[in-house]
């Protein structure tokens, strides 16, 4: 099977990370997607968006990933919202029955809305 394509760009928006994920999660780059999040964790951000509008396909270890990094921040009371979920991610997320553990926006500004409403 070949390497995946993934890229992870970052930036910020209100003082909030946005990972934007571009190509494909799988368990051959889900620890670069871990690494990055530990990062930002150290840097003491408490909210994290993960934009998944360019994920063209995603496999069961980053669903996985992905309930892990939702657990991380919710035993600190943060908050990771995913964003734009392409109909690759949506479509697993709805086979897998993981929906609903996660907040799901449409796009980054619809989360950064949704933070700034709940603080």
């Amino acid at each position: 099977m070949p390497r995946s394509d993934m890229t992870i760009l970052t930036s910020e928006e209100r003082k909030v990370p946005i990972l934007t994920i571009k190509g494909g999660v799988d368990l051959h780059v889900v620890q670069n997607l871990q690494d990055e999040v530990e990062r930002l964790r150290n840097e003491s951000h408490s909210s994290l968006i993960i934009n998944m509008s360019l994920v063209t396909r995603i496999d069961s270890s980053s669903i996985g990933t992905l309930i892990a990094i939702q657990d991380v921040y919710r035993k600190t009371e943060g908050t990771v919202i995913l964003s734009g979920l392409s109909d690759a991610v949506r479509r697993v997320m709805e086979l897998t029955n993981v929906t609903e553990f996660f907040l799901i926006t449409s796009s980054d500004e619809e989360a950064l809305q949704s933070l700034s409403a709940a603080s």
